[in-house]
């Protein structure tokens, strides 16, 4: 099954490679879906991730929204850690709809230190206590109105 979607990623950057080279591709992000919303199509993420990392050296993200209670999920074996068999940099889920909890809620699974620090260095909104510990750094977003609360 993994074929298909290996040849549709081929054909998505074939024009790119051709044109500027393979080594062009290396740290490009693939974001791939586990499952999809509206049709629960299962892909096959690792093999994927695992052509994807081999063969041009992209950095792999999986959206995991209904892979997360949906599918039996090993985060060991399925981030990239240097070594190990794992080929998927990042994996994301929300916790919205399996969890019952406010939207916004959310996790982050990486493996990498590198890529975790960079991400979570800062947050998107940039609001007073940025300097006062990743606690304080998240905490307050400086968007929502707390007025109606």
């Amino acid at each position: 099954a993994a074929e298909i979607f290996i040849e549709a990623l081929e054909s998505a950057i074939h024009g790119v490679v051709k044109d500027e080279g393979k080594d062009s591709i290396e740290g490009s992000m693939l974001i791939l879906d586990h499952i999809t919303s509206n049709t629960a199509v299962h892909f096959p993420i690792a093999a994927i991730a695992k052509y994807a990392k081999e063969e041009y050296g992209m950095i792999c993200v999986v959206d995991g929204a209904h892979g997360l209670l949906g599918l039996p999920l090993d985060m060991g074996r399925l981030l990239s850690k240097g070594g190990n068999s794992g080929y998927i940099d990042v994996y994301l889920t929300n916790a919205h709809k399996w969890f019952s909890s406010p939207r916004g809620a959310a996790l982050m699974f990486s493996a990498d230190p590198t890529i975790r620090d960079s991400i979570l260095k800062q947050p998107a909104v940039i609001s007073h206590g940025v300097d006062g510990g990743f606690l304080s750094r998240f905490i307050w977003d400086g968007t929502r109105d707390y007025a109606s609360q």
